[in-house]
């Protein structure tokens, strides 16, 4: 092989231990491909050290996969993925900094089963952007939760199912996330975090 390596999806740090992304980022990757870490505190790929100014973030931390685990559910169909998650272990701790944080999860019954519609969320990632490349720097953007019924009728002409324990997102023309943000954040601010 050539040696190359590469960046090709999203994740979010849950644990000192875990990262949370998308089971196609591990199953959907070609045979010659394999997935062996994680990069945490990443903003711009095209350099060392971030920096704004005199202000600068702490390095990068690339941090080898122990372990993973995809859901056993997870299945493609029509072209859409369900249960399309998947855990990462990882081979150390991480010391959390200001550039290095945990998300938050929802893991109280009320904030799981709140109807978040109407409401916005945001997306981030280095996905490709309008002009087709990937971007270098972290975006962000805000979307609107859908609901699911509309959601499903906007796809139902590609016969893509949307299934209760999904959440659809998005729709406003010219805004979305795009290949290379699999497996980041929709992330919404609750409760001061």
């Amino acid at each position: 092989g050539s040696n190359r390596y590469g960046f090709h999806c999203g994740g979010v740090l849950i644990h000192n231990q875990y990262v949370l992304t998308a089971a196609h980022c591990i199953e959907g990757v070609p045979s010659t491909w394999i997935v062996y870490q994680v990069r945490l505190g990443e903003f711009d790929t095209t350099t060392t050290i971030d920096c704004v100014e005199d202000d600068c973030a702490d390095p990068v931390r690339d941090v080898l996969i122990n372990a993973y685990v995809v859901h056993p559910d997870y299945y493609k169909q029509n072209g859409a993925d369900y249960n399309d998650i998947a855990l990462l272990q990882l081979s150390e701790t991480v010391e959390f900094t200001d550039f290095i944080r945990p998300i938050c999860l929802p893991t109280s019954e009320e904030s799981r089963t709140v109807n978040l519609t109407g409401k916005y969320a945001t997306v981030a990632g280095w996905g490709q952007t309008e002009n087709s490349t990937s971007s270098t720097k972290k975006l962000h953007l805000r979307v609107p939760v859908v609901d699911n019924e509309v959601c499903a009728d906007a796809f139902s002409s590609i016969r893509l199912e949307i299934i209760p324990t999904q959440l659809c997102a998005g729709g406003e023309k010219g805004k979305d996330s795009c290949r290379g943000d699999s497996g980041g954040p929709l992330m919404r601010y609750g409760d001061g975090r």
